[in-house]
């Protein structure tokens, strides 16, 4: 019995026919809401929202949590200025908004985006890094 080249001789068995391509909605269902790490650093102010994903490793730190506006973003701005970090750095890339604070302990970037659902949400994205002692 010939075969194709690349084909397997199934020795007589009829092949499979193909799997019908299947239809999936264009936007994934949301994930439910998770958590911050335990470890997350409590003197880092951190809003109230949906945390879409968080991880915490020894020293490290980031989540991204969905707020309800740009008002609570420019409220982040202001408690960790009010906790005494300070801003390092800023910068405004086209509707990605980011700034970097630190204390003498910690290293804070805040990013904020604003949602493209077509609701007033906002992403928002922090990374924590935990300075070296200086000892």
């Amino acid at each position: 019995m010939a075969t194709r080249r690349g084909a397997e001789n199934t020795g007589g068995a009829a092949a499979r026919p193909p799997t019908p391509p299947q239809e999936f909605p264009c936007v994934a269902p949301r994930a439910p809401p998770s958590t911050l790490p335990s470890s997350w650093p409590s003197d880092v102010p951190t809003p109230d929202g949906d945390v879409i994903f968080s991880l915490g490793t020894p020293g490290n730190w980031a989540a991204t949590i969905i707020v309800a506006g740009a008002g609570v973003v420019d409220a982040i701005y202001g408690d960790l200025e009010g906790a005494g970090y300070t801003l390092i750095s800023e910068a405004d890339f086209g509707g990605l908004a980011s700034r970097v604070y630190e204390n003498d302990v910690y290293t804070v970037s805040v990013s904020a985006s604003p949602s493209e659902d077509g609701t007033s949400t906002v992403t928002v994205q922090y990374i924590i890094a935990e300075k070296e002692s200086q000892g």
